[in-house]
């Protein structure tokens, strides 16, 4: 009986050494999983390494368009930079890096006198200071820097975050793939589909396959739109725009093109996004036009509510370009 009191005595610490042990193994089972690029953060690193030096290269002063896919997607800076009669960049890569390395990144390519035009995806006005997976793992082979600013609890969230299926799913994709790209070459994944000025050409309608049709027919409203947006993305704006103004750089804001669901003329979605709108009055940033000038029908996306066809990134450029004109004094081209 004293042998078992005293085995009794013990059970807190050893509860806490199977706590710590399986944090740790946990901890390290997410940096295998994460160890090298899965196959968004791939793309991500070729759209980077792709788009970056081009963006750089492109003369003053300059358009940059700043977004997720929906920018790489739904608008052709071409297209643009012909009615503006000025240099255009579609710096468009991946929503899943998060707005604070949106912004960091564009701070990059951008110079006194550009005009920086930030046009978030939706569910960016929600986003967080814990990284998505993509995030980690692109930036800890390609950004090491950044990634070490990255703080241990955020870093930590993101691998706690994780449910053991997805864990499991991930690493046995990792050893069957060994990391290659999901996308073959010629698709609208690759850096064979991007021009001179970082547009996505390879997103035609007409050539969209039947799974794909699908696929955007089932997705529906955005209901992160019925919350505010929150205070932490609202910050990383605001210290966005603080910088452009103190290097001289004409920021603009646009919305993404999405799916124009009719939820969206409701009285709470409409709130909601007016809510982004007057926070953009608020920092003193000029807002282009209305959530519903950038409203398309579902036909006219390719995979999802944010990826434009090339019909759709026509349009939108047209709009877009239409928008800039009071701003910066173009002759708006009607082809």
């Amino acid at each position: 009986m004293k042998f078992g009191r005293n085995r009794t005595k013990f059970y807190p610490i050893i509860m806490l050494i199977t706590c710590v042990v399986s944090a740790c193994l946990w901890i390290a089972l997410f940096k295998v999983k994460v160890s090298s690029l899965n196959a968004e953060a791939l793309f991500v690193q070729d759209l980077y390494a792709y788009k970056t030096p081009l963006a750089k290269k492109t003369a003053s002063p300059k358009i940059v368009l700043v977004g997720g896919s929906g920018t790489l997607f739904s608008l052709r800076a071409a297209s643009i930079s012909k009615r503006t009669e000025m240099p255009v960049f579609n710096y468009g890569t991946h929503a899943g890096v998060g707005l604070r390395y949106m912004v960091h990144k564009c701070r990059e390519v951008i110079w006194e006198g550009d005009i920086v035009v930030l046009i978030p995806e939706y569910q960016l006005y929600f986003d967080s200071s814990v990284p998505s997976e993509t995030m980690i793992a692109y930036t800890q082979a390609s950004d090491p820097e950044y990634f070490n600013q990255i703080s241990l609890r955020d870093k930590l969230s993101t691998a706690f975050s994780m449910s053991m299926v997805d864990m499991g799913r991930g690493i046995v994709k990792k050893i069957v793939s060994h990391n290659g790209k999901d996308a073959p070459p010629g698709s609208a994944y690759t850096m064979d589909a991007l021009n001179s000025f970082g547009d996505e050409t390879l997103n035609k309608r007409a050539e969209r396959s039947e799974i794909n049709t699908g696929k955007v027919k089932s997705f529906g409203p955005q209901f992160c739109l019925l919350d505010q947006p929150n205070e932490y993305s609202l910050g990383v704006i605001a210290e966005f725009a603080n910088w452009c103004k103190i290097h001289h750089v004409k920021l603009f804001a646009a919305y993404s093109s999405t799916i124009g669901f009719p939820e969206y003329k409701s009285i709470s979605y409409k709130l909601s996004l007016q809510k982004i709108k007057e926070f953009y009055q608020r920092i003193g940033v000029p807002v282009l036009g209305n959530p519903e000038d950038f409203f398309f029908p579902v036909d006219l996306f390719l995979d999802s509510p944010y990826h434009g066809t090339d019909i759709l990134a026509e349009s939108a450029s047209a709009k877009l370009s239409d928008l800039l004109q009071p701003y910066i004094g173009f002759k708006s081209q009607t082809n």
